[in-house]
């Protein structure tokens, strides 16, 4: 067994690999595990893994606040936790250290999110356009908008993951677990139509969402095309991006009635705690669910 802590982190980054976590959340870990491990060899370069205590973490988290926000030093916080609670399944460690690590108390952060209206002149842009990559933009809107995918799982849609006749689509999501995600009427105009046009130039297999030339869509491709969309719908004051989308219908679901419960798994999330990242209701939102909802208002007279 590997008792150094080079060496366990070396292990616990190997594990995640072969869970088939993402390229982006490997180098997430290493990046934060990286910055630790350099503490600790300037500053305890002989201490065994045992004596890596609550104190030692103190310090490296006190040290971390003097170039990080709040938000920064939390990620590092959860990064160790997790490593220490892998150091423990593993046997190597009795005693976790981390368990006294308490994460930073950050204001929330009011996450702006797509209006109707910009929604609607978005894919105004994009319904009258009869290319192919108008169809193909249209379609991908709609389903951000009405699924809450992330845009990774979207771009990893093949043809055999859609269920026309069911409306549903099985995702691959973080980790490479599988969920399916529902999608409602207008989302099915969208996507036939697409698939009619694709289908005919590349055939019926393969990835769902291609460029003109038959290529697999990027990340960094879809973002320029949404960037362009938002630009021409003249929309201002968000973020013009897939994940803006994600927050959107998050928020959405909500102020629409549907539980929290169903969005959580719509959303592919493990706990709830993950779910209020994505919500972030303002007070004007507040006041037009009260007026909806007012216990007084809705007495029976």
């Amino acid at each position: 067994m590997t008792t150094t802590l080079k060496g366990m982190v070396s292990a616990f980054l190997s594990t995640r690999r072969l869970r088939n976590l993402s390229p982006n959340t490997i180098t997430f870990y290493s990046q934060h595990l990286n910055k630790f491990l350099e503490f600790i060899e300037s500053n305890y370069p002989d201490v065994s893994l045992e004596q890596i205590d609550h104190t030692i973490l103190r310090e490296y988290v006190s040290g971390l606040k003097e170039n990080h926000s709040a938000g920064g030093v939390n990620h590092h916080i959860k990064v160790l936790k997790i490593l220490f609670k892998f150091m423990i399944e593993e046997g190597v460690i009795t005693e976790n250290p981390s368990k006294k690590i308490s994460r930073i108390k950050t204001d929330q952060v009011v996450i702006a999110t797509f209006t109707n209206n910009q929604i609607v002149a978005m894919l105004e842009v994009t319904k009258h356009q009869m290319d192919f990559p108008g169809i193909r933009n249209y379609a991908l809107i709609t389903l951000l908008y009405d699924t809450g995918c992330r845009i990774s799982e979207l771009l990893g849609l093949k043809i055999e993951n859609i269920q026309l006749d069911e409306k549903i689509l099985a995702v691959r999501g973080k980790g490479g677990k599988g969920r399916v995600v529902p999608f409602g009427d207008r989302s099915l105009i969208g996507l036939v139509k697409y698939l009619n046009r694709r289908n005919k130039l590349f055939g019926k297999e393969g990835v769902l969402f291609l460029t003109k030339f038959g290529d697999p869509l990027t990340l960094r491709m879809t973002n320029k095309i949404i960037e362009r969309i938002g630009e021409n719908a003249k929309v201002e004051n968000v973020r013009l991006s897939a994940h803006t989308f994600r927050h959107t219908f998050a928020k959405n679901w909500l102020m629409n009635g549907g539980d929290i419960f169903s969005l959580q798994k719509i959303l592919g999330l493990r706990t709830l705690d993950m779910v209020r990242n994505y919500v972030n209701i303002t007070f004007k939102d507040i006041q037009s669910q009260h007026s909806k909802f007012s216990p007084g208002d809705n007495l029976i007279k």
